[in-house]
């Protein structure tokens, strides 16, 4: 699957930013699948 531009930015903001994020869309917009990629991308809390 090719990321959109909304995905980028959001993988973007996990990778270089700070703070709370929203991530407003319709159903079926991939939200979760998103998020879930982000996790891997940030250090683990444990």
């Amino acid at each position: 699957m090719k990321a959109t531009e909304a995905q980028k930015r959001i993988v973007e903001f996990v990778e270089l930013g700070s703070g709370n994020d929203i991530i407003d869309a319709v159903a079926g917009a991939d939200k979760t699948t998103t998020r879930m990629g982000c996790v891997k991308l940030s250090p683990s809390s444990l």
